[in-house]
């Protein structure tokens, strides 16, 4: 990964910014059609809106959570495309995270919401942030993280606090989230 390549997000709903050089210079992003209440609105939600992929150097991807978008940038943070209204919108503690060794591979979940009909499942893309699925049986997803992958596995474990098949508890899942 090119250490020298960063993307920031700053809270109050400006735009992201990135630096090629660690941090020497930085030049704010241009969102094509974010909806300028974008990122993060205030410092004190636990919403992580950034994530960088794992494996494909200069990529980054970021959602918008007043409109659902995930933007997308191969090039370090110069040039974002839009994927409109593909996840769930005002997720105000929502977490987008990348797996280790698994190219545009991405999670997603609302986390911990006021209303608890509001909260949703683990969703889950594997084309750089185009398209989502919910894993099946999950809800009311709190909290998630992605882990070493078992001994006898290749893909990393998916751990999970909330609903899964209708009870609540702690999860885990080393067949990509199928069980």
């Amino acid at each position: 990964q090119d250490k020298d390549n960063i993307v920031w997000v700053p809270a109050f709903n400006d735009l992201p910014y990135y630096t090629l050089n660690r941090g020497q210079s930085w030049t704010q992003v241009t969102l094509p059609g974010n909806s300028g209440n974008c990122c993060l609105t205030a410092n004190y939600f636990s919403r992580e809106v950034i994530a960088a992929d794992r494996v494909l150097d200069r990529t980054f991807y970021l959602y918008d959570w007043a409109n659902g978008n995930i933007f997308r940038t191969q090039d370090g943070g110069q040039n974002w495309t839009a994927f409109p209204g593909v996840l769930s919108t005002y997720a105000y503690h929502g977490k987008l995270k990348t797996v280790p060794g698994q190219a545009e591979h991405l999670f997603f979940a609302r986390g911990e919401e006021q209303s608890i009909p509001q909260m949703d499942g683990l969703f889950r893309s594997t084309d750089g942030g185009q398209s989502w699925n919910k894993l099946s049986g999950t809800d009311e997803v709190i909290n998630f993280a992605i882990g070493k992958a078992a001994p006898d596995g290749t893909y990393p474990t998916l751990f999970l606090q909330g609903k899964v098949n209708g009870e609540f508890g702690y999860f885990m899942s080393t067949d990509e989230g199928q069980t």
